[in-house]
């Protein structure tokens, strides 16, 4: 229910986002013709900021909340303090014009907010937000296009200057919403996109951008070019060619488009008439009395040019801001002409946003106002020296477009003021964020060969652990592999690794879950303190050192083995990464299991499973992420086969409940007395086996029931060759591994039918499935294959039958998944 109320949530956001063109539009032909002081634009975005403001306060399970409403607190206080302290605050113009700035202002940093507890909790997806904002860029250039091909477009400027902005109102910020869309057009050539496609969508919007004849969006898109110019170069690998190549395209482009551009002709005029500037800046000094202004005429040309006159508004600003009294300048001068203020200059605003930002919201409020920009630089700078000016393709376009939008901001203005354009820089903050705190991939360096690394619970006894043994041996050749292991539960791995495997241990210890219930058994108070104390130290290491190793991993590939890593995987592990999610168990229709195992993998793109079974089960339920059979396998053929001579009963699995080898032991005591030379090899350890061997004594079959123990490879073979029937008396199995070994070795197979894997092993006549877990039945069976003078059907069978569980004929399934 929650997952179907956060993608209508995203939705929401998807929707807002792809509609700014349209709001700007209508905003733009009610002012002009209606002249209403409302416009939509104001109401809408009004709307989605209460609604933002009542999901942060109300909705929101973010692991920012807490910081995030004492933010959303502080800048509540600072506003009353700010409104309060002014004189005039009973009169409705004073009250209006406030609160109208004021919602123009803050509709950044509270966006921002609540945008980055949005993306950490609804799990915005960026590759559609990217997708959104080129689809944006097309609208804005296809509204400014038309206009002017029909004749019906407004100019950019009331003077001379040259321009259109096409239906829209404010030239200077469509100009900076257009520099903010931009960069993320190099998102076709990220992934390859057609030729027809890149040429079309970056020719219609660099004629759009070329059209509106500001300097901000002219300067922007050539600085865009260059930057990801210099990208591909130096930094991305993967089609850095391809990318290249467009990019030094579309900069000969825009450049060959130089002589006829509008901002250009318009710079050219601005400098042109700044040769005069000697005697202006003269005159206006003496006019003014400006102690402010520069005395050189040449520093005052380049002032003049860069901020296009704003200088001016500066100094009237700075020169009211001096005089005034303490509380505006901590708490800012505020919009509206008062008594203490006494100069009508304060309404016009120098349009430098950090400037006006400190001047008219004084010292606590640009502090306040800037504090979540500034916390995510500094973020974002300790990631790039961390990272060594490593950079992935999204992570740099929301730098940018921060970066870019702010020099904006410094130049012209019109950004941190304006709904409309902070917009964007809130969602760039937002998914910056979200790449800082759960991971995307940083660091892009080529290998020679792509690397996977394998997160595993242990590297212990068990089919899991000798599953990734065989893995490690399939893929070695073509990848890199590193094993990540949580606990360390034996000085070298059970199961052979060559030295290519890179092995990491996070924890030199396992698992004290034994000795607490020994403990507590014993009711030793200072052993169950010790224990329990042990137990909680191993669990939060457990948890964060997986957390720390999955955000250092910059592998190509994850693979997981259980849900326990997939689940902190698809929350922390870079968003580039291929992530493959692994299953051995079967689920025994626990729906508290499955549900822990779906809500794992709901961000991977593959699920591997080793029986049919699983995937027909799982297949439909688990969304977007691709579910795929392939087997558990055996590395080769022994060089041996048993000869079947020795009439001895062997079984090889982990000592615990769910392996049913006490029923093993009920069912031998009866093929005892029928066969009283007939031995039990039980190979294998585990919790269980004090039980079982106390078991055994208690049926007086020492001497017949040897417990080996866990064995190496040629210990295990002996036992093996010294038995003529397997037994496989599990309750559950996913696969069964054990019987493809033991028919490798020419042994005769036998399990209950109540394993899934035996079932599937088994059928088509390769052994003997037993019904409802009889045990006489068992017993009948296997005295039945040992008294056989003929030889059993069932070891030529299954020999045959397990080659095609061979390395050679399975690992083409890996490599397709891996390509």
């Amino acid at each position: 229910m929650r997952s179907n109320n956060n993608k209508k949530i995203a939705n929401i956001f998807y929707v807002f986002l792809l509609i700014q063109p349209i709001l700007d539009l209508l905003t733009s032909l009610m002012t002009r013709f209606a002249g209403l002081p409302l416009t939509i634009g104001m109401i809408v975005r009004g709307l989605f900021l209460f609604g933002m403001i009542i999901y942060l306060v109300f909705i929101n399970k973010s692991v920012h909340k807490k910081k995030s409403l004492i933010y959303l607190a502080i800048l509540c206080i600072f506003s009353i303090l700010y409104i309060i302290t002014k004189n005039g605050i009973l009169s409705l113009g004073f009250l209006k014009t406030e609160v109208i700035y004021l919602f123009k202002y803050m509709y950044f940093p509270i966006t921002a907010l609540c945008l980055i507890n949005v993306f950490d909790e609804i799990k915005l997806e960026k590759e559609k937000i990217f997708k959104i904002c080129i689809i944006e860029a097309l609208l804005y250039s296809i509204l400014i296009i038309m206009p002017e091909i029909t004749n019906t477009a407004f100019s950019s400027y009331l003077d001379d200057n040259k321009g259109t902005v096409g239906w829209f109102y404010a030239a200077n910020e469509i100009g900076a919403i257009m520099v903010a869309l931009f960069p993320f057009l190099y998102y076709l050539l990220f992934e390859r996109e057609g030729i027809i496609k890149i040429a079309l969508i970056f020719t219609i919007v660099i004629l759009a951008m070329t059209l509106l004849g500001t300097k901000t969006s002219f300067l922007g898109m050539l600085i865009t070019e260059i930057i990801y110019a210099l990208y591909f170069i130096f930094n991305y690998k993967k089609n850095r060619a391809y990318g290249l190549k467009w990019s030094i395209i579309i900069i000969v482009i825009s450049f060959g488009l130089i002589p006829n551009i509008p901002a250009v002709k318009n710079l050219q005029n601005a400098i042109s008439e700044s040769s005069h500037i000697k005697e202006e800046v003269k005159e206006d000094n003496e006019k003014e009395n400006n102690k402010y202004a520069s005395s050189s005429p040449s520093v005052q040309r380049i002032i003049k040019v860069a901020l296009s006159g704003r200088d001016k508004f500066f100094y009237n600003t700075l020169e009211i801001y001096d005089n005034a009294n303490i509380d505006d300048k901590l708490l800012g001068i505020g919009f509206v002409n008062r008594n203490e203020i006494n100069n009508k200059r304060i309404e016009k605003l120098i349009e430098i946003d950090p400037l006006d930002v400190f001047f008219h919201y004084g010292i606590i409020g640009f502090i306040i106002y800037f504090s979540p920009l500034i916390y995510i630089v500094y973020r974002t700078l300790k990631s790039i020296f961390k990272n060594k000016f490593r950079l992935s393709f999204f992570k740099l376009t929301n730098i940018y477009v921060i970066g870019i939008i702010t020099m904006i901001s410094m130049m012209a203005g019109h950004v941190y003021s304006a709904p409309a354009v902070s917009i964007y820089v809130s969602f760039a903050m937002a998914m910056l964020d979200s790449a800082l705190t759960k991971g995307e991939l940083e660091i892009t360096k080529e290998r020679e060969r792509k690397k996977i690394t394998i997160f595993a619970l242990h590297l212990g006894f068990g089919g899991v652990e000798k599953y990734l043994s065989s893995l490690c041996k399939m893929l070695e050749d073509k990848y890199e592999i590193e094993i990540i292991s949580t606990y360390k539960v034996l000085d070298k791995p059970a199961f052979p690794f060559s030295d290519n495997i890179k092995i990491t241990y996070l924890i030199d210890d396992k698992p004290n879950k034994e000795e607490l219930k020994q403990a507590i058994r014993n009711k030793n108070i200072i052993n169950i303190f010790k224990e329990g104390l042990k137990s909680v130290k191993i669990l939060c290491l457990k948890r964060s050192r997986n957390i720390k190793a999955i955000r250092n991993t910059y592998s190509d590939y994850i693979i997981t083995t259980r849900y326990f890593h997939s689940r902190l995987v698809g929350y922390y592990a870079y968003n580039n990464i291929i992530k493959i999610a692994t299953e051995h168990n079967f689920h025994n229709n626990d729906k508290k299991y499955i549900t822990k195992v779906i809500d794992s993998i709901r961000s991977f793109d593959y699920f591997v499973v080793v029986s049919n079974n699983l995937k027909e089960f799982y297949e439909n339920k688990i969304g977007k992420t691709k579910c795929i059979y392939i087997p558990n396998v055996i590395d080769n053929l022994p060089d041996k086969r048993s000869k079947l001579n020795n009439k001895n009963i062997i079984t090889i699995g982990r000592l615990s409940p769910e392996k049913g080898q006490k029923d093993l032991i009920d069912v031998f005591k009866m093929v005892n007395k029928e066969l009283p030379k007939t031995k039990l090899f039980i190979v294998g350890d585990g919790p269980l086996k004090k039980e079982l061997e106390n078991y055994t004594k208690e049926l007086k079959l020492t001497n017949k029931i040897i417990f080996t123990g866990f064995l190496g490879n040629k210990e295990k073979e002996k036992y093996i060759l010294d038995s003529s029937i397997f037994i496989l008396p599990s309750y559950t199995e996913s696969f069964g591994l054990v019987l493809i070994e033991a028919m490798s070795y020419g042994l005769p197979c036998i399990a209950f039918d109540s394993s899934d894997g035996a079932r599937e092993l088994l059928k088509n006549n390769v052994g003997i499935l037993v019904k409802d877990r009889d045990k006489e039945k068992m017993a009948t069976e296997i005295i039945k294959e040992l008294k056989n003078k003929n030889g059993s059907e069932y070891s030529d069978k299954g020999y045959k039958y397990c080659q095609r569980y061979l390395i050679d004929n399975v690992k083409e399934e890996w490599f397709n998944i891996l390509k």
